[in-house]
């Protein structure tokens, strides 16, 4: 149950980081502002990708012999990058309406609104946070820690 569903959160996340790329982030009336468009826009491509990259290696590896040390680093370094995703979405998205950065000098007189393509990609490092917690790190049977306590 537990591998389904990290696969379930990895194509969830990965689908819904491909929907971010897409949709659009910004709408100005009927003009839809994609991703490409805004300041700093490849900060969250880079680190977006390379979360996905992250998780899927990780998920690739599951179950295998020795793969323990890996996935703990995975995960760790999953979880820092599904952070940055997060934050970086989150500036990217506060630019919807410095619209002399997205347009240059033709600004469109209307009131600008947040588009659907933000709220998506916090969504996308979530599910994609959600594969690495999954992931945890099991013991060996026999490993972990034991409290005796001897009376007499």
């Amino acid at each position: 149950m537990r591998r389904l569903s990290v696969q379930i959160l990895t194509v969830a996340g990965l689908v819904s980081t491909v929907a971010a790329l897409w949709l659009p982030w910004a709408r100005y009336g009927g003009i839809d502002v994609r991703l490409a468009s805004f300041p700093s826009w490849v900060w969250y491509l880079g680190v977006a990708v390379v979360v996905q990259l992250v998780v899927i290696a990780a998920v690739s590896v599951e179950g295998r012999p020795g793969a323990a040390g890996y996935r703990l680093a995975a995960r760790i370094t999953g979880l820092v990058g599904v952070f940055g995703a997060i934050v970086t979405a989150l500036v990217v998205m506060a630019q919807y309406d410095n619209a002399a950065a997205l347009f240059g000098a033709a600004v469109p007189a209307v009131h600008p609104r947040p588009g659907p393509g933000g709220p998506v990609a916090i969504v996308a490092a979530l599910f994609n946070g959600g594969a690495l917690m999954l992931l945890a790190p099991r013991s060996a049977p026999g490993s972990g820690m034991r409290l005796q306590l001897r009376l007499g």
